[in-house]
């Protein structure tokens, strides 16, 4: 049985849209690269990180509709 075969069906529905991960030390980290085990499509926000691309530095409005779970 994969990972993503034991996702509860309530959660499923949310898994739809990118997830937001608030943080990106190491618990966030951690998140994402379960998210991404999960095939999950997911996007980093830490108004803190360095240089890295992947991560974005503010969560607006407009961010917060292109998403229906955030992990903090």
């Amino acid at each position: 049985m994969s990972l993503a075969e034991n996702i509860p069906a309530a959660y499923k529905e949310l898994l739809e849209q990118p997830v937001a991960v608030f943080g990106h030390g190491a618990s966030g980290h951690a998140a994402c690269d379960l998210l991404k085990k999960l095939g999950v499509k997911y996007r980093a926000y830490d108004e803190r990180a360095g240089d890295e691309e992947s991560v974005e530095r503010s969560f607006n409005e407009a961010a917060a509709r292109r998403h229906r779970l955030v992990i903090h």
